[in-house]
């Protein structure tokens, strides 16, 4: 991210010149207080922002493993402590890259692993010991899984932009015409394999058609962070220092803006939404903190803070 951390300052700089988961969580243990991890935060890194099915849990993977909140606290999920890359939630299974913990039998790295219990527990499904990927989405009805790969390996020859419909077996290099910038972030339509958003340092993209080609849908800064709502009816994007998120919806110019918490020069690097209801949303910040709405945004509530308790 030096790239981004480079591109806030000038964006700064700019402004200051102009304006002076249906399933029940099993198998986790929820710590009330630090006492339980004295050693380290709750949230090494955060790589990434889901909840369940049943919106009852929101799901953070980091460096050290799989955490997840509910009303009653922070829970650590019992199962592999992978040092988690891409991760997406679909409503079937989860999907991840990364590593896994020293004298896993998983390979290193794991390529695309899944997991159908909540993270409990990970199978592999392709390019294990081969491929890390950073940037991940599933489409969470529609079977699509977009990757970007930087490196090449046994499916994927050139690097870049590919397409699965079958969870890893098969895999289609997107051409990704019209893309420009740096990514930060992929977002895949949760109905529609053929739709798909990117977030990067030149500003949103929107693809029609399975990542061949891409129209700019906001240019005004970076946008750090992209998200579908549940129904697919509109895109949420966080831009790089704007203390907002943007509702933009595909079939219309129509826009509205949501309000974030005061994250002062911190920037939004994941956005998360309910499956079961649309007014339940979480982001998390580059500095670690994360944040949960119940009304969209009218009120928000800190969760953590520089990666532990607030």
């Amino acid at each position: 991210m030096n790239k981004l951390f480079g591109v806030l300052v000038g964006l700064l700089l700019a402004a200051v010149a102009v304006l002076g988961p249906a399933t029940v969580l099993a198998h986790v243990h929820y710590p009330n207080s630090r006492s339980a991890r004295p050693a380290e935060p709750l949230l090494f890194h955060v790589h990434g922002l889901a909840f369940s099915p049943d919106g009852k849990a929101l799901l953070v993977p980091a460096h050290t493993g799989l955490m997840a909140f509910r009303d009653d606290g922070w829970a650590e999920v019992d199962g592999p402590i992978h040092d988690f890359a891409g991760f997406s939630l679909a409503e079937r299974a989860i999907y991840a890259s990364g590593h896994p913990p020293p004298g896993s039998s998983l390979p290193n790295p794991l390529g695309l692993v899944k997991s159908i219990d909540l993270g409990t527990s990970w199978v592999p499904l392709a390019l294990g010991g081969e491929a890390d990927f950073h940037f991940l989405a599933a489409g969470y009805r529609s079977n699509a899984i977009y990757v970007r790969s930087t490196e090449p390996n046994s499916a994927m020859p050139v690097p870049g932009l590919h397409l699965s419909v079958d969870e890893g077996k098969t895999w289609r290099r997107r051409i990704a015409r019209g893309l420009e910038g740096e990514v930060f972030a992929l977002a895949a339509h949760p109905q529609d394999a053929g739709t798909l958003a990117v977030a990067t340092d030149r500003g949103l993209y929107l693809s029609r058609d399975s990542g061949e080609s891409f129209k700019r849908m906001d240019g005004r800064q970076a946008v750090t962070a992209v998200s579908f709502d549940p129904d697919g009816r509109n895109l949420r994007f966080a831009r790089a220092i704007r203390r907002e998120l943007v509702s933009a919806a595909l079939d219309s110019r129509s826009r509205t803006v949501i309000l974030l918490p005061s994250i002062g020069l911190d920037y939004v690097t994941h956005i998360a939404h309910s499956p079961a209801d649309q007014r339940l949303l979480a982001i998390a910040t580059d500095r670690r903190h994360v944040f949960v709405t119940t009304n969209v945004g009218k009120t928000w509530r800190q969760i953590a803070k520089d990666g532990d308790l607030p």
